[in-house]
């Protein structure tokens, strides 16, 4: 990490090599590998706080709202869900498959719901 004012560098660490996303979430930052695996740390010198395999989706999305860390997963064999983590302990809050309009029908895990 380096100091946003002068550019000399605060601290040094290794991250996962397959991390490729960046998001800072409050107090946290976190790494993303952009499929299964979140990786939270402490912006200030580097340390691993937690790391959370989220699942096994074809494409996972972590978005911040300001009080959690929201992540979106897509894949094959799945209808695509939504998961809640607390961004200081990485638990799981709510886990839950996300309903879609097709044809003005409702499906959720390719089954008709409703």
């Amino acid at each position: 990490a380096f100091d946003g004012k002068n550019g000399k560098m605060l601290w040094q660490t290794k991250v996962p090599p397959e991390s490729n996303l960046l998001l800072k979430c409050g107090s946290i930052g976190l790494l993303h590998d952009k499929r299964t695996v979140l990786f939270a740390f402490d912006p200030s010198n580097g340390k691993r706080l937690w790391q959370r395999r989220v699942a096994y989706g074809n494409h996972t999305i972590p978005q911040w709202d300001g009080k959690i860390i929201n992540v979106f997963q897509t894949s094959m064999g799945r209808a695509p869900w939504h998961l809640k983590i607390e961004p200081r302990t990485g638990q799981l809050i709510e886990d839950y498959d996300v309903n879609i309009t097709n044809d003005g029908n409702n499906y959720s895990d390719g089954k008709l719901v409703g």
